[in-house]
């Protein structure tokens, strides 16, 4: 009993026992109270009043009183200051255990195969198409967080993806494709290149080597993940048959130079002042939100709106932009 008192597994009635005998047995202390142990202790509060001033009354009456002769000896007070402190170290209050951390527990994942011999369709939770070929295989959470929208793809799938503020993620290879509003088609098989082919809308391609690409519509991305490589290709569209009557091309559209805008690491704030003169909009934002931020790519408006554009700058740099007549506001 007194073994399971000193590592803390008694009860509350067997601790009270103990207590009550080291009260009537305190020369027991000695056995069981090492100097190790008085090395080790730490005060963790002070001597209740009680206890201090009966220790106190009892040093002083021993000093005032002792026998006038030389065979007493200060190490009996000690002794007695010894006992009376591992009462109080056995009857104190025990110290509450610092709670332990809890491991957060997993969230549901969702896992699906598409083991029957043609394509299989699926709706994610946040209402988006997935178009599983055969043999292919996704694992996403279930619900969604409400900050991103991550999923994990093994095979060729098609995602038609539901508009939402957070951002679409496919991990596939070694490539994450971000979207918000798309239709884009993912191939990764083992041993292969990673294939993403946008179809509509855009998407943010990142490889394992931190290398950022952003796709248009009818754009393909190559990733050798062996090599490290990285090939943007528009492919070709399948072979018509040779008409019996031969027709005459239609012209081709000419885009004025004047639409196009080419960005190379500029920053957000000299970005959004060529924007202000060229659009003749007002933008609002605090500059410290646009600080050590840039952008490198192409805006042309003579193939995409301006809101698709702002889209992808919001994406990009983890951004709100919303567009209202001639105003534009920029928040984090």
């Amino acid at each position: 009993m007194i073994q399971r008192y000193f590592r803390g597994e008694s009860t509350e009635e067997e601790s009270a026992i103990v207590r009550e005998w080291f009260m009537q047995h305190p020369e027991a202390l000695d056995h069981y109270l090492t100097e190790e142990h008085w090395d080790q202790f730490q005060q963790e509060s002070e001597l209740p009043a009680s206890i201090s001033a009966s220790m106190y009354g009892q040093i002083e009456a021993h000093i005032l009183d002792r026998p006038k002769r030389t065979g007493w000896r200060i190490p009996a007070v000690a002794a007695m200051l010894a006992v009376a402190a591992a009462i109080w170290f056995m009857t104190r209050p025990a110290t509450p255990a610092p709670p332990v951390a809890q491991a957060p527990r997993d969230l549901p994942v969702e896992v699906l195969h598409n083991t029957t011999g043609k394509p299989l369709e699926h709706r994610l939770p946040d209402g988006s198409d997935v178009l599983l070929q055969p043999g292919a295989s996704l694992q996403y959470p279930k619900p969604f967080n409400t900050r991103n929208r991550n999923i994990t793809l093994s095979g060729k799938a098609r995602f038609d993806v539901a508009k939402n503020p957070a951002p679409f993620t496919v991990s596939a290879g070694k490539t994450n494709t971000t979207a918000l509003g798309t239709v884009f088609e993912i191939t990764s098989l083992p041993g292969n290149p990673t294939t993403v082919l946008l179809i509509s809308g855009k998407v943010k391609v990142q490889t394992d080597n931190n290398k950022d690409v952003i796709l248009r519509p009818g754009e393909q991305l190559r990733y050798d993940a062996s090599l490290h490589t990285v090939q943007v290709t528009r492919p070709e569209p399948p072979a018509r048959k040779t008409p019996a009557v031969a027709q005459i091309p239609p012209p081709k559209e000419t885009i004025p130079t004047s639409a196009i805008i080419h960005f190379d690491n500029t920053p957000l704030t000299t970005l959004f002042r060529q924007l202000e003169t060229r659009e003749k909009l007002q933008v609002i934002y605090d500059p410290a939100t646009l600080r050590d931020r840039y952008f490198t790519g192409t805006y042309n408006s003579g193939k995409e709106s301006l809101d698709d554009f702002l889209q992808t700058i919001a994406v990009l740099n983890n951004l709100q932009i919303r567009l209202s007549g001639d105003s534009l506001l920029v928040t984090p």
